[in-house]
């Protein structure tokens, strides 16, 4: 017959049934099964002297825990005592709220036995295990508190170097009050510490403990300097492309972590980093770049929400060497990383998967007299050079979208080049609006690139100016360009040759969605032509030093049912020119292939020509003025239409 006494006396029973199991029954199932399953999957020994749980404090302690080395007795895991202590408002929060977790006297053997390989390598999971494990769900939710190390213990021991080298930490103790992304007060925190002797040279950081009525904060300064990067990259479990040859690491931070129960925790870190004498090579014995000063003055930041706030970032003296083989491939272009084969295809993220966007922003960014050491070996006889003084100032820079970010930056060349450029970017669209100038642009530094068209390098020097302007509406634009080329210098033979004072161009601009160039006005002055033409018929310019031309005549004998290009994508090209204007030209023209020569001499040759267009035909106006042989004049002028406008 049921009665509520029954049933109350029933559920009492219970409860202590299952607190008489979990307290004196399961810790030593959870004990056995915990030392089979190692030594069934591992090559190692577990020991655990003793195993306890609460169901009352919901608290687990597990006390003198020895893990073995592989296949060898000796100690490589082992601690005191571990009490981890869970909160009920897991229950809330449906994610794991630990009230307490105290470590006493850990101690961890590590040892490496080559460059890529731990004495724990056997227990790291494969690649294919953990990308099978990996999924797109949204960042755990927890929090830790009263997180405690007493007298810890380190050795590590380095086999792969020349000679063993061996590391200690001895007397850590470390106290964090609370860490997570719950909100969540435990009622009696620890004060923040770190302390420890680290190669017989003692460490110590305290942090402040700052209790509110309705939320509290600890922070804590941490400082380091001199840190040999290269002594302890070495020590990443997997190879990396480059070769560390030199660097040192210091930092002077301010971490400060607030939590309350109504709002979330919040994790800030602010102050400044160093780098000093980054000196970075190729596997290949080749230096990328040495940089002898970084500087990031860290606003306070949020990295647990992927905020990133830099006051300023600078580099000083960076010097950086870009350079390209015979056979095309870039040094930079080898410091790819080779990606492990999991055995599992790729897969795309779900449509309604959110992902928090990482937040950068960088007030100031400044470059200070970095130098670019540049080598292409492609070209036939190669190219070099060194460009210096390079000066780049970004403001405001931000991975925001529709930000629009100042830049400026210079630089110069030891053929004594100059090149400026100011504007402003973006990143999300992508987008450039520059106004650049290039000044003293020597040709015959840059014959190389184009020598399959002139073998000999000319004399000339080049300034340019232009607004450049690339957005997803406009793939690239040119405005308002400006082309001054001076002193240009073609030789045909000793005496002949194409020299050429001034080319001047106004008013340049060019669009790629339209395929469009403009030219409001082309002058050519003070030109001089002198060429000729032997008993057999072969002119001065069509030689091995100019192999675009010799293409052209060859042209002329082309097969008729040669192969017709196939059509472009986009508009067809086509020009609009406001003006070509020819000021003080002669030509001097022997011809020696008649049984009597000729001599054609022009001097003091002006020419205009107006309103030029393609592919559309239009009248174009012209007049022409020269001197036939120092007295006899020739005065044209009308309109004419270009014949033949394929391109």
């Amino acid at each position: 017959m049921f009665t509520w006494k029954r049933l109350i006396v029933a559920l009492c029973v219970l409860v202590v049934a299952l607190e008489a199991f979990t307290t004196l029954i399961l810790p030593g199932i959870v004990k056995n099964k915990a030392e089979q399953w190692v030594a069934d999957n591992t090559d190692r020994t577990l020991e655990i002297g003793r195993v306890s749980i609460s169901p009352v404090t919901l608290a687990v302690e597990i006390s003198q825990l020895s893990l073995s080395e592989k296949d060898r007795p000796d100690r490589f895991l082992s601690w005191q005592k571990l009490r981890v202590s869970l909160s009920a408002r897991s229950i809330y929060h449906l994610a794991p709220v630990l009230r307490e977790i105290r470590l006493v006297k850990p101690f961890v053997h590590i040892e490496r036995l080559d460059a890529a390989t731990f004495n724990f390598s056997d227990l790291v999971p494969e690649p294919a295990e953990q990308a099978a494990t990996e999924t797109e769900d949204e960042p755990a939710r927890f929090s830790l508190n009263n997180i405690v190390i007493e007298n810890g213990q380190l050795d590590l021991v380095d086999h792969s170097l020349d000679g063993e080298i061996s590391h200690t930490i001895r007397d850590l103790n470390l106290a964090i009050p609370f860490f997570g992304n719950l909100p969540y007060l435990v009622d009696e925190p620890v004060q923040p510490l770190f302390s420890a002797v680290i190669n017989d040279s003692p460490v110590e950081m305290k942090g402040k403990l700052t209790p509110f009525a309705d939320a509290r904060e600890f922070s804590l300064n941490l400082a380091l300097n001199d840190i040999d990067l290269p002594y302890y990259l070495a020590y990443l479990p997997v190879e990396l492309p480059i070769e560390l040859h030199n660097g040192r690491l210091g930092f002077d931070l301010q971490l400060l972590y607030r939590a309350s129960m109504a709002q979330q925790p919040e994790f800030l870190i602010s102050g400044e980093v160093n780098l000093t004498a980054l000196n970075v090579w190729d596997r290949q014995g080749e230096q990328l770049f040495f940089l002898p000063l970084l500087r990031a003055v860290i606003a306070p930041s949020k990295p647990l929400e992927q905020d990133i706030q830099l006051a300023s970032l600078d580099l000083y003296n960076l010097e950086v060497n870009v350079s390209r083989d015979r056979n095309g491939e870039w040094n930079h272009a080898r410091l790819k990383m080779a990606k492990a084969d999991t055995g599992t295809e790729e897969t795309a993220p779900a449509e309604d998967a959110t992902e928090t966007a990482f937040k950068l922003a960088v007030n100031q960014f400044r470059l200070r007299d970095a130098i670019l050491f540049f080598r292409d070996e492609l070209p036939t006889g190669g190219f070099k050079t060194t460009v210096r003084e390079v000066m780049v100032d970004v403001k405001n820079f931000s991975l925001d979208p529709h930000t629009a970010i100042p830049i400026t930056a210079s630089l110069a060349t030891d053929y004594d080049e100059q090149v400026s450029l100011h504007g402003h970017m973006g990143l999300t669209p992508f987008f450039v609006d520059i106004e650049i100038q290039a000044n003293h642009l020597p040709l015959s530094v840059y014959q190389p690139y184009y020598q399959e068209q002139v073998a000999i390098k000319p004399g000339g020097q080049l300034d340019l100016q232009a607004r450049v302007s690339v957005s997803p509406e406009a793939p690239l634009e040119i405005l308002d360009g400006q082309v001054d080329l001076q002193s240009l210098d073609l030789p045909f033979t000793p005496k002949e040759g194409f020299r050429l004072g001034q080319m001047a161009i106004t008013g340049l601009s060019y669009s790629l969605a339209e395929n469009l160039l403009n030219l409001e006005k082309l002058q050519l002055d003070r030109g001089d032509l002198r060429f000729s033409r032997n008993a057999r018929g072969q002119w001065s310019f069509v030689s091995p030093d100019y192999p675009v031309l010799a293409g052209l005549t060859e042209a002329d004998h082309a097969p008729v049912d040669a192969p017709a290009a196939e059509p472009s994508e986009g508009p067809p090209f086509s020009y609009r020119v406001g003006e070509v204007a020819v000021s003080d030209w002669s030509v001097d023209f022997l011809d020696r292939q008649p049984a009597e020569k000729a001599r054609l001499q022009l001097s003091g040759i002006q020419s205009s020509v107006k309103n030029l267009a393609a592919p559309e035909k239009v009248a174009s106006p012209f007049d022409l003025k020269a001197t036939l042989y120092r007295t006899g004049q020739i005065p044209l002028s009308g309109d004419a239409t270009i014949a033949s406008q394929e391109f």
